[in-house]
């Protein structure tokens, strides 16, 4: 628990004339309430920028009142309290008398740290003329605070999830959701609440499936279970299972599973059965390496508006679901961190979602219920009519939320995983002696503010000899500037003193503080009776003699020393306008003096050798390309070279290892010299008793996915994909079917001789007494049975149709 603390408030009266001047954002920041006088209407209103704020910024709010009389006096009480109620605890008020210059009157306010562990306040005001209490209005609004948060120093975030997470897989694959309305290929209308968890963390999302690099690989209608859902969708074992094949996890990336919802959506009464399938994949996750997993709860599905016409009943039963659901994982989240030493963290999303739902205007929602796009698909398309103002609503669609409470989930998220920093001063609470602040103020090894140095000479106060120092002067220790300091006693300030050392003391001294025998007329420091170079130019440096670089010329080459950029030039060269003679001077600065340089004007960004020849001037091994384009220097000679310079014998087309010239694959990377390995095996799908065509399974692979070619007897296929596929070739008893697959140097065979069934003899019949008539009860009607048939075909038609409708929904 934060402890309390005292709140800074800063308040303003102004009386304005035009009320649009102050009148700040939206309507739906704003409160008013009004009551009849008998002058006038008295009302009264406020604004607020936003009603979500962190703890390191100020609640600031304009109160509006009208109505008045500028010959009386009013009454403005304000109070800031915690929760939601008016019962809330009183963390700051104030009490307010002012007399108007006209009907219309304003009134700033501004506090500072004034927030606890909460999430929720209430602002609420009163007006009222003073000495007549019946002519009071009230006004009341809720607006939320959360919790300044250091990030943590993880490498990367990885999630696997579903469309709650999804920020463009479902809509790679399948255009689903349709962008617009949606954004960008996420379901909802803004950023998903990942992407400004990275943003946090300093980290870039990367939308990813399969055997892409990236740390975002949720899918919109993935479950917690494994493979596909609906055959097309990857659950997100499948995701784990994607990822883990591919990649390894680092010590310093942290892992996330949020999935569940979609279950209890498609019906799953059993949350244990769901929190299992989590423990599944964290376990998969933890043997990759991960030493950090955050799991997620469940948010109150029953709520969306998906089911808002659903029986209570039913919406109860799901509610149940996910509260089991929820406590599980948490469970779940203690057993991980016990059996494996790894450290696991659950985020409290039920409880974010409830939050806003139950207190939607602390959030800026006020429509909880319905979604913002209106539509009778399993998403908004768009032709479906949408609100024009989407994020006063929890949903966008009927079963997903809006922007808005996205970033609510990543601020939860912060305060799940971060460091506290309450007054957002970038040192930790648990650190900080002083966790109030303000923003931009210095502080010191103890997060507070250091002494003050009122006159800015560099000494704090209670060590400063010399109040007041004039701005700009350099003072020493004791807070002193040398206009300030008179150190030899003589009369004049250190800040003109040129003699600052006079002796003895009472002497007498010119205006710049120098006696007969310290005169020095031209400041350099060299009094004028062994200055050689009188006249020298103020603040110039010079030599025993009394000279500046500006007043000699040290090797006589006719330059001054401060214009020769070459000092000491040999006597008799002939120099430049800088001093410089050729063996002296760089023209193109490679390092190589003119007079030694083979490549003149080599280019600044081009090193040069000792030839004064850059990489884009010379080509060292003769290949036809520069140096500087080269990237197989050293190519051996009569190689023909690509357009990066380089030969068979030094490139790797397929990253395999092995060089071009040294396999036969060189565009396709493979474990067998340096093609992909294949194999086949054949196995028939039914026996045969007769000739005719043979219903055999081929499973083909292929290292790496590539497409291997096959053969069938003296019949090439061409290149197929790894798999099993269905092979029907005409035999006849005993044949032996030989299936040849290959890539590149790489084959392999597979054979399948195929022994008919013998036939039975059939038995002779014996004799049979004469039969009867038969009975109308065991007469088969083959009208009946071709009926049947036919309705079966129908049935499966429909089942098949049914099918394709759904595929085609999730699209």
């Amino acid at each position: 628990m934060h402890r309390r603390r005292r709140p800074n408030m800063t308040t303003r009266l102004s009386s304005l004339i035009l009320v649009s001047l102050l009148l700040i954002s939206s309507a739906g920041s704003l409160a008013s309430g009004s009551a009849s006088t008998k002058d006038a209407d008295l009302t009264l209103s406020v604004d607020f920028n936003d009603r979500i704020l962190m703890s390191d910024e100020s609640f600031q709010a304009v109160f509006s009142a009208s109505g008045l009389s500028n010959t009386d006096t009013y009454i403005l009480t304000w109070n800031l309290k915690e929760g939601n109620t008016t019962q809330g605890t009183s963390l700051a008020s104030d009490t307010i008398y002012f007399q108007p210059s006209g009907s219309n009157h304003y009134k700033t306010l501004e506090v500072w740290h004034f927030s606890t562990d909460s999430h929720l306040y209430l602002l609420t005001a009163t007006l009222e003329k003073a000495g007549e209490p019946t002519s009071a209005v009230s006004i009341s609004e809720k607006f939320s605070v959360f919790r300044k948060m250091i990030a943590p120093d993880w490498d990367d975030l990885i999630l696997f999830g579903d469309s709650l997470t999804d920020t463009g897989n479902a809509y790679r694959d399948w255009g689903t959701p349709e962008s617009p309305p949606y954004f960008g290929g996420r379901f909802t209308n803004g950023n998903v609440w990942l992407e400004r968890v990275h943003d946090w963390l300093g980290i870039n999302t990367v939308t990813a499936q399969r055997t892409d690099a990236g740390n975002n690989r949720a899918y919109g209608g993935a479950t917690t279970e494994n493979g596909y859902y609906l055959w097309v969708i990857p659950n997100v074992g499948q995701q784990v299972d994607e990822y883990t094949d591919s990649f390894d996890i680092n010590s310093d990336e942290v892992v996330g599973l949020w999935a569940g919802g979609n279950d209890v959506r498609n019906g799953a009464d059993n949350s244990q059965d769901l929190v299992n399938n989590i423990n599944e994949h964290a376990e998969q996750l933890i043997s990759d390496g991960a030493e950090r997993l955050i799991l997620f709860e469940i948010p109150p599905i029953d709520r969306i508006p998906e089911f808002r016409d659903d029986s209570d009943e039913d919406k109860a039963a799901k509610a149940a679901v996910i509260s089991d659901f929820n406590s599980a994982v948490a469970t779940l989240a203690t057993t991980l961190a016990a059996q494996h030493s790894v450290d696991v963290s659950v985020i409290p999303i039920w409880g974010a979602f409830e939050e806003a739902y139950w207190n939607p205007s602390a959030f800026g929602f006020n429509n909880v219920t319905h979604s913002a796009c209106h539509h009778d698909g399993i998403t908004c398309d768009s032709d479906d009519p949408i609100d024009p103002v989407p994020n006063r609503f929890i949903f966008f669609d009927n079963k997903h939320p809006t922007a808005p409470i996205h970033r609510l989930l990543s601020l939860i998220f912060r305060e799940a995983v971060g460091v506290s920093d309450y007054d957002g001063d970038g040192m930790a609470d648990t650190e900080d002696d002083c966790d109030d602040t303000m923003p931009g103020g210095e502080i010191d090894s103890m997060g507070c503010p250091p002494p003050v140095d009122s006159d800015g000479d560099g000494v704090l106060d209670p060590d400063d000899d010399c109040q007041n120092t004039p701005t700009g002067e350099q003072a020493n220790e004791a807070g002193c500037s040398p206009s300030q300091l008179d150190s030899d006693s003589d009369g004049v300030s250190d800040a003109t003193d040129q003699c600052p050392e006079t002796t003895p003391v009472g002497v007498s001294v010119d205006a710049w503080g120098c006696s007969g025998t310290q005169a020095d007329y031209d400041s350099d420091g060299i009094v004028n009776a062994f200055d050689q170079c009188p006249g020298t130019q103020p603040e110039r440096a010079v030599d025993d003699n009394g000279c500046s670089a500006y007043q000699r010329d040290s090797d006589d080459d006719g330059i001054f020393d401060a214009f020769d950029s070459c000092p000491g030039t040999t006597a008799a060269e002939e120099v430049d306008a800088s001093g410089c003679a050729a063996y002296q001077r760089d023209s193109d600065g490679d390092g190589v003096a003119d007079a030694f340089d083979e490549c003149a004007w080599t280019s600044p960004e081009d090193a040069a050798n000792d030839a004064g020849c850059g990489e884009s001037q010379r080509d060292s091994d003769g290949d036809g390309l520069v140096d500087s384009d080269d990237l197989c220097a050293g190519t051996p000679e009569g190689e023909e070279v690509d357009r990066n310079g380089c030969g068979p014998s030094q490139r790797d087309t397929d990253g395999d290892g092995l060089n071009d010239s040294a396999e036969s694959c060189p565009e396709t990377p493979g474990s067998l010299d340096g093609c992909p390995a294949v194999s086949v095996s054949l196995e028939l799908l039914q026996e045969m008793s007769e000739p005719g065509m043979a219903r055999i399974a081929m499973t083909l692979s292929c290292e790496g996915g590539c497409r291997a070619e096959v053969v069938v007897g003296d019949e090439v296929y061409g290149r197929i994909s790894e798999g099993t596929h269905l092979l029907m070739v005409n035999v006849v008893d005993g044949q032996t079917v030989i299936v040849t697959v290959s890539f590149g140097s790489s084959t392999a065979e597979d054979e399948l001789t195929i022994v008919f069934l013998e036939s039975e003899a059939e038995p002779q019949p014996e004799p049979q007494p004469e039969p009867e008539a038969p009975r109308a009860d065991e007469t088969v009607d083959m009208t009946v049975v071709m009926a049947i048939a036919a309705l079966v075909l129908l049935l499966s038609a429909g089942i098949i149709i049914q099918k394709a409708e759904l595929l085609k929904k999730r699209k």
